[in-house]
């Protein structure tokens, strides 16, 4: 069986209700309490949390792109590895967008 959940599953017993719960991340799914399917869910939240341990950690890439107005000039773009762009020059600053980024492939944001 797989289980989706982006928290720790947590056993849960409501102050009106005595039979036992448990509860899968923040999608409160309620399924009824028994040892072999706590054991089942565990193992997966375990798979899960060791499956982000041993992924690669993936680099930010850097690219020194010439200045459109001095070519002797150079900026450094970077894009980092959650996606986001960065530059050195004066038009990032004021735009979060400049043509070194462009020239780097990427995309000016909506």
């Amino acid at each position: 069986m797989k289980y989706t959940f982006d928290m720790p599953p947590i056993v849960y017993t409501a102050p009106l209700d005595p039979s036992k719960k448990f509860i899968l991340g923040t999608q409160f799914v309620f399924m009824p309490y028994s040892e072999e399917a706590w054991k089942e869910v565990r193992a997966e939240w375990d798979a899960i949390q060791n499956a982000k341990l041993i992924a690669p950690e993936v680099e930010d890439e850097e690219f020194d792109v010439p200045s459109n107005s001095d070519p002797s000039k150079t900026y450094k773009v970077v894009k980092c590895s959650d996606g986001r762009w960065t530059c050195e020059c004066a038009g990032y600053g004021y735009r979060r967008f400049c043509s070194h980024i462009e020239k780097c492939g990427g995309k000016k944001p909506s």
